[in-house]
């Protein structure tokens, strides 16, 4: 797929995970939490197509996420990255509760026009 494709998406996926957390449910959450990390992932693997970068594991988007933000001298990348993780991490074991999960998912939506921003 080529950066747009996959920043259209990451669009996507942001949308979809905002109507689920609509959900009162722990698995509402759940789903909308992987529906964000997904997103992010999205964005990054565009990013990283854009500049011919790895991307086919996690730890590549960890590694571009650090390359980002030594470059564009902004901390805020990893802290928001980690917030997805925490995320993907939500789906598999449901352990942040509806605080935690407004908390880091409004760090995770933060991060996706960011990281687009880079595609141009």
């Amino acid at each position: 797929m080529l950066p747009a494709e996959h920043s259209e998406a990451s669009r996507d996926l942001q949308e979809r995970a905002r109507l689920g957390f609509g959900g009162a449910g722990r698995l509402d959450r759940m789903i909308a939490s992987e529906m964000l990390w997904g997103s992010v992932a999205q964005a990054i693997i565009a990013v990283a197509v854009a500049r011919d970068w790895p991307r086919e594991s996690h730890g590549a988007f960890r590694n571009a996420i650090r390359l980002l933000a030594n470059q564009y001298d902004d901390p805020r990348l990893l802290t928001f990255f980690d917030s997805a993780e925490k995320l993907h991490q939500n789906f598999y074991h449901s352990n942040l509760n509806a605080i935690e999960v407004a908390m880091r998912s409004e760090q995770a939506e933060r991060l996706v026009p960011r990281l687009l921003s880079f595609v141009a």
